[in-house]
């Protein structure tokens, strides 16, 4: 016998011996209220609202009569002592009070005449729907009746969960039919009584909980939600806001009979259902997109094993959580197989209520976010049972005449099984995700369902189709290289302040001029076209000119930091081959045969003409290779072309309004991305550089002097040096006026919330991008604290599209449009 039998032999067994005889008819007028009942009454107590009405609603076309059909209801009332319960709280506990009697309201009205009934009708839904039920007051339910025409009406039930869940929608649509049926003919024969009520559930529900069996169950949810992630892994296209009211967006796709079939055989394989294999394809897509092996979703229990509760309207089904492992190596099989064991031992345990279990594990709570999960399952075969009236046909009401509810979860899924196949209906909040994006998740289940072969690892499993991972080329003119931007300031604005450090102050006719000198240097030592020049220079303007110097030879600019070590710099000559070395005094001993030494001291410079012209280049040229940390062992280099850093500097202008003759401050070493940045920004836009000495850019009082004497508008830092620099009394002035760019590091909230005296005053900008994506390919910008654990890296630049790799597989851009 199989462990997952054995389990459920044991739980039938276990629900006849603790509670068989129990759970008994006992009259009573009051009860203490179920575990359910005391969550909806918390949440209602805090804001009266309609979230948890359940709304019912058909057409009916022929016959009707009213006065049968409130017959109906009255059966109902009086048939249902929750139909006649209302909610209220005594010594502080909140009780069920069992009225005698009650008459459910009904409101009926006459739209035959009107100009407008489509109008009216909406009007009338919309009202009834949006009222919230006192519920302290019984009934928790009441019906509308529209008459349309002679032999058209429009018929709407409308009751709060506390007094019903979908299979009490069932258990009414039967016996409002039955009843309606013997007003008509005048049948008043009795019908037999309910074996129990709901009043006698919520006793023996409480006499669970107090038992030794509840122990037994909560330590079981002890152990299984041992250590449970707080939230999914899936990535949202915005960050949570409560601030923001909850809307639900709704996808919907359709499974073919033939695929339905195919899957139903996989699920027989392993003993488990079609249920059981949604779920595990659910999982499954959600541990692809959300790079996670630990998903979490829930599922409905109808809660109704028990044939004597088979026919009670009530508030009794739970939600479950099914908390499944996945590694790169788990076939569908593996998983459909692990989930069948998760859900039996689920429903094994399903007598304590959920929030009990929050509560006795001390799970903590947080606004807007489910404790356990919040991401939900729902499977359904045959449809729910439709109401039948005698003499009339009834058909559903218009999906957009009924209000939809608010979200309740992140990302839904409803499967409905008909004879044509079945609907998987996502619902999700729109507030966190795009349609796209659930688009995206729901074609991928469609994928895995046609998977071919059960015993084939799922990892590997393409979850989009070939035309959506296909990368298309930019549809996009070759914007001007950078040094041809930087001829054009000379020639427009030759006496404006370009670059400035310690020593120097050049305009950008003195940048040209030195510029030039030392391309005539370098021809002098054989660079050309495509020879690479290692550049060992002290941050500062010379090495502004050395850069555009090798640029006008067509050469490539290698940038390295004077202090690394003499290995290192050897590593760095070597891997590219080059040509020469370009000092200010930095040791080279070791320096390999071939590669010339030029050193930037010597006299002699001013006293070289300038060359004739300057080599053309193409946008497929190198413009410069930088050099990553070396963590490795080995640093490695990443060649960017003249093309890529036009793009770059083109995205960022017209990203942020970057004005001609802002400054530009450089506290890094441009042998970095984080150094190179501005410089290419501030030589692109007319502005002036800043290249700040190391002792400066590491003292915070001296840095805020500086910037007190030399206003900078654009700043680029990594988070933790620009954190190290804002001291409180010291770094209030010396903010940029502008912009500052954090970048080369993750950006923790805590950070941002550091700087919250930079809100309104300048952009706070986190900025994301690889070497070879030229400096940055992604920006967001903060002008808020953040909430949550992460700082998005924001959205693309104009003119990139982001890619997104997952297990081996290009991912869909929509799904990670919010990147983290």
């Amino acid at each position: 016998m199989s462990t997952d039998t054995r389990q459920q032999i044991q739980a039938l067994l276990r629900q006849r011996s603790v509670a068989g005889e129990r759970l008994v008819r006992d009259p009573v007028s009051e009860c203490p209220a179920s575990e359910g009942q005391r969550a909806l009454w918390f949440a209602q107590a805090v804001a009266q609202t309609p979230a948890y009405n359940i709304v019912t609603g058909f057409r009916i076309d022929g016959a009707f009569s009213v006065p049968a059909f409130q017959s109906a209801l009255a059966f109902l009332a009086d048939r249902h002592e929750i139909v006649r319960t209302q909610l209220v709280e005594e010594a502080g506990a909140l009780v069920q009070r069992i009225l005698p009697t009650v008459e459910i309201p009904l409101l009926v009205a006459d739209l035959s005449q009107s100009d407008d009934s489509d109008g009216a009708l909406r009007a009338l839904v919309a009202d009834e729907c949006g009222r919230a039920f006192d519920l302290a007051c019984a009934p928790l339910a009441r019906a509308i009746v529209v008459k349309l025409h002679a032999e058209s009406h429009v018929a709407l039930a409308v009751m709060h969960h506390a007094m019903g869940d979908a299979w009490s929608q069932n258990v009414v649509a039967t016996e409002l039919g039955a009843a309606y049926a013997r007003a008509l003919r005048g049948d008043s024969s009795d019908v037999p009584p309910l074996p129990v009520q709901y009043s006698d559930f919520s006793r023996w529900q409480q006499a669970i909980l107090r038992g030794a069996e509840g122990e037994r169950q909560v330590a079981y949810w002890r152990q299984a939600l041992d250590r449970l992630p707080l939230l999914h892994g899936l990535p949202t296209d915005r960050p949570r806001q409560s601030a923001i009211p909850a809307e639900t967006g709704r996808v919907i796709r359709r499974l073919p009979t033939a695929p339905v079939l195919r899957l139903q055989e996989i699920a027989r394989a392993a003993n488990a259902t079609v249920f059981h294999a949604l779920l595990a394809l659910y999982a499954t897509a959600v541990a692809r997109f959300g790079d996670t092996d630990d998903v979490t979703i829930g599922f409905a229990s109808a809660n109704r094993q028990r044939p004597e509760l088979q026919g009670l309207i009530g508030y009794l089904v739970t939600a479950l959580p099914a908390r499944i492992a996945l590694s790169d190596r788990a076939t569908l099989h593996d998983t459909i197989a692990q989930v069948r064991s998760v859900v039996v031992g689920a429903m094994a345990n399903q007598d304590v209520p959920l929030d009990v279990i929050v509560d006795r594990l001390g799970i903590a709570r947080a606004p807007q976010i489910h404790p356990l999960f919040q991401l939900f399952f729902s499977y359904q075969e045959g449809g729910a049972q439709v109401l039948q009236l005698a003499q009339a046909k009834l058909s559903p009401l218009p999906a957009d005449l009924l209000p939809r509810r608010a979200p309740k979860f992140d990302l839904s899924l409803v499967a409905r099984r008909d004879e044509h196949g079945i609907e998987l209906c996502w619902d999700y909040d729109v507030r966190l995700f795009d349609a796209s994006s659930v688009e995206t998740i729901a074609d991928a289940i469609m994928q895995l369902a046609t998977i071919g072969d059960p015993a084939l690892p799922t990892a590997t499993v393409a979850l989009l189709p070939a035309e959506r991972t296909e990368v298309q080329p930019l549809a996009k003119g070759l914007p001007h290289f950078l040094h041809d931007l930087v001829a054009r300031h000379v020639a427009s604005r030759p006496d404006c302040l370009a670059v400035v450090d310690s020593t120097h102050r050049w305009t950008y006719a003195e940048l040209h001029r030195q510029s030039a000198h030392t391309a005539q240097v370098l021809a002098l030592h054989g660079v050309a076209a495509g020879a690479c020049v290692v550049v060992a220079l002290r941050s500062g303007a010379p090495l502004v000119a050395t850069m555009l110097a090798i640029w006008r030879r067509g050469a490539v600019f290698v940038p390295v930091d004077p202090e690394v070590p003499v290995s290192r710099l050897q590593q760095i000559i070597r891997g590219c081959a080059a040509l020469c070395v370009v000092t200010d005094g930095v040791d080279t001993t070791g320096v390999p045969d071939g590669c010339a030494t030029v050193d930037i001291r010597a006299g002699g410079f001013a006293q070289l003409r300038e060359p004739a012209s300057a080599t053309i280049v193409t946008g497929d040229d190198v413009a410069y290779i930088v050099h990553t940390s070396g963590s490795t062992g080995v640093p490695k280099g990443v060649m960017i072309g003249h093309a890529n850093l036009a793009f770059f500097i083109d995205a960022m202008t017209r990203r942020f309004p970057l004005a001609p003759g802002w400054t530009y401050g450089i506290a890094t070493h441009p042998s970095t991305d984080i150094g190179l940045g501005n410089v290419f920004l501030a030589l692109a836009t007319g502005g002036t550089l800043h290249l700040i000495d190391r002792e400066t850019s590491r003292d915070a009082a001296k840095y805020a002097r500086y910037v007190q004497e030399n206003p900078i508008d654009v700043a680029k830092f990594t988070p933790s040096h620009y954190l190290s620099l804002y001291q409180p009394g010291t770094f209030g002035t010396a903010q940029p006026r502008q912009m500052v760019i954090l970048a080369g590091e993750a950006l923790a909230p805590a950070i941002i919330s550091s700087l919250a005296d930079h809100f309104g005053k300048c952009r706070i900008v986190n900025s994301y991008g690889p070497s070879e994506c030229s400096v940055s390919c992604c920006v967001h910008e903060i002008d808020a604290p953040v909430a949550g654990a992460r700082v998005p890296i924001g959205m693309a630049l104009p003119g990139v599209r982001l890619r997104v790799m997952g297990q081996g597989e290009l991912s869909n851009r929509r799904v990670l449009s919010a990147s983290w």
